[in-house]
């Protein structure tokens, strides 16, 4: 009976030797401080980017050459454990647990310097845990100083450089 019990985790495990079959590492990106989230995002002429939230800021990658990452750019912010980003259009979003509002990232001029600017949104987001766009530009931002931490939305189609407060569903 013992025997039976263990064979589901024998074949799990065994799955799980094959799961990298196929694939190569061909590059690796070292850091020193710790990592909170990636994002990824491709520009209109095929060139791929990665953004990168880290416990002391915000970092650019083009990762065009996946054999060669280059590190485009870090913008500093607000030490924090936890950094999530969310894109639309062209335009990343960078939230973290401690300070710095909406960070806004102009993605368009990479892989040269990105325009970037910290954004209060109008209504005084300092941080939040999570930021999510969806199709039409406006940016949800979840469990942030404001009502409460219930989400809070912003309109970025008219500048997404500084999202316009839009509302807040209730707590």
């Amino acid at each position: 009976m013992r025997n039976l019990l263990l064979l589901p985790f024998l074949i799990l495990g065994l799955g799980s030797l094959t799961a990298q079959d196929n694939i190569s590492l061909l590059s690796q990106v070292t850091f020193d401080e710790n990592l909170s989230n990636v994002w990824g995002w491709t520009s209109s002429d095929g060139s791929e980017y990665v953004i990168l939230g880290t416990f002391d800021g915000t970092y650019l990658i083009d990762i065009s050459d996946p054999a060669s990452p280059v590190e485009l750019q870090f913008i500093d912010g607000s030490n924090s454990t936890w950094r999530q980003i969310a894109e639309w259009n062209g335009y990343a979003y960078v939230v973290n647990e401690t300070a710095d509002g909406l960070l806004c990232i102009d993605l368009h001029d990479l892989p040269g310097t990105a325009d970037y600017t910290f954004s209060d949104g109008g209504a005084g987001l300092v941080e939040a845990h999570q930021v999510w766009a969806d199709e039409n530009g406006i940016v949800y931002v979840f469990g942030s100083n404001l009502y409460g931490g219930s989400t809070v939305m912003f309109d970025a189609s008219a500048d997404p450089m500084d999202p316009v407060f839009l509302g807040a569903t209730d707590t």
